[in-house]
């Protein structure tokens, strides 16, 4: 569905299974309904591609308790799952049809945001008769099956981005894992304990940043799982399935314990000079015209508090679908010692200050190119390898011929930022 490609879908939801809200905020109203599965698998296809950040994996341990859920037919599936939450053009109910009428116009921001698995389920079980005709021991037992709908009308595309992300990091699944694998958290604890504010470890804690998303920044360093050719898109589509990797490969995760805080620190670093970077690269300072920027949101930096060693906001949020392949990128720079992982280069925030704008150029221009959609960008492999190659060329500009010596990059910061460049205290 391309942009501006309208179309209509109609569920028939009972009067008494339907309820509208009125946002108070005007951002838009809501629509709460219990639809019938049936209606939902045998309409057209919804888009979920531009407006879900995570894949729809039905093989796993999850995928297959809603299914299993699904196709016991007990009329209890809308009370057991989270349902499906859309965004749309436009919605209506019709009491005389008994009909909510959905809009769609634009694959960007109409969609599904949450619940992607639970759609794909829906409709893979119930479109197959060889699934849907599981019934209980008696067919007079048999009763509908229906899901939750949340229907948003009225969002933006930075919500929509606001919502996807937030939607799908809290999904159920990430809050058992954090309570299963609260026990092995404890070397974290004692390497980030000056960051013991910050980080929460635990469902419903104080602190403004969640250990899920340590674990995703960690992931995009993990030198034993991902190398040139095969990338961790996984650290942005799926925080779920990086805690299980986290989970099964301890070891490989401990061992970035060396620079483990560097990993933090440029994650605030590099947003911090993005600007900068990228109206230096020769774009005229349009860097806050990105359609994907969202100039109302300030970000917080946790974990380096900027140029001159105190706590930092800047006026501009980029979404982690950019962020996240432009970081994983130094994961190039990246080598194993006798005595642990280290960088190939003295210093790693001159490294950047020198070769980020290029960074930034690539990842937003292809952002732009995909629609102004960070979603979208955080599952493109090829500007993962693209910005990988980037640095790896970077590094032999510096370094010549030799792969494995330590490259000296200190003087090679640009003059502009040289009395923005030091080290937080």
């Amino acid at each position: 569905m391309p942009p501006n490609s309208k179309f209509v879908i109609s569920y028939q939801v009972r009067p008494d299974n339907v309820r509208r809200l009125k946002n108070p905020n005007d951002f838009g109203d809501s629509f709460y309904a219990l639809c019938n599965v049936e209606e939902i698998a045998n309409k057209r296809d919804l888009p979920l591609e531009k407006t879900n950040p995570r894949e729809q994996k039905l093989t796993t341990a999850v995928a297959k308790d809603i299914a299993s859920s699904l196709r016991r037919r007990d009329g209890k599936f809308h009370m057991l799952n989270r349902g499906i939450t859309l965004s749309v053009a436009e919605a209506d109910y019709d009491n005389k049809k008994e009909a909510l009428r959905l809009v769609f116009d634009d694959e960007d921001v109409h969609g599904i945001i949450d619940g992607g698995h639970t759609y794909r389920i829906i409709r893979q079980v119930v479109s197959s008769p060889d699934e849907w005709t599981v019934c209980p021991d008696s067919a007079d037992e048999t009763k509908p099956q229906f899901v939750r709908l949340e229907v948003l009308t009225g969002l933006d595309r930075n919500l929509i981005i606001d919502l996807a992300e937030t939607r799908n990091t809290s999904v159920q699944v990430d809050d058992r894992s954090l309570l299963n694998l609260a026990h092995k958290f404890i070397w974290l604890k004692e390497e980030l304990r000056d960051w013991s504010d910050v980080i929460q470890y635990k469902m419903f804690g104080p602190e403004p940043f969640s250990v899920r998303d340590v674990i995703a920044l960690m992931t995009l360093f993990n030198v034993e799982k991902y190398n040139e050719k095969n990338h961790p898109l996984d650290a942005y589509v799926s925080k779920a399935r990086v805690l299980s990797t986290f989970e099964d490969n301890a070891a490989d995760y401990e061992a970035l314990r060396p620079v483990l805080r560097d990993i933090l620190q440029m994650y605030d670093f590099i947003r911090y000079y993005a600007r900068d970077q990228y109206n230096s690269e020769g774009d005229g300072g349009r860097f806050l015209r990105l359609s994907f920027v969202d100039q109302r949101r300030k970000t917080t930096l946790h974990f380096w508090k900027g140029p001159v060693g105190r706590d930092e906001k800047i006026n501009y949020y980029i979404p982690d679908g950019v962020v996240y392949p432009v970081l994983a990128s130094l994961r190039f720079l990246l080598k194993k010692t006798d005595s642990g992982l280290t960088w190939k280069v003295s210093d790693l925030r001159q490294f950047w200050l020198r070769f980020g704008g290029s960074l930034w150029r690539i990842a937003f221009d292809t952002c732009r190119g995909l629609g102004a959609n960070p979603n979208a960008a955080g599952k493109n492999g090829n500007l993962w390898l693209q910005l990988h190659d980037r640095v790896k060329a970077a590094y032999v500009e510096l370094l010549g011929v030799d792969m494995d010596r330590t490259v000296n990059t200190n003087g090679h910061q640009p003059e502009a930022m040289r009395t923005q460049g030091g080290r937080d205290a």
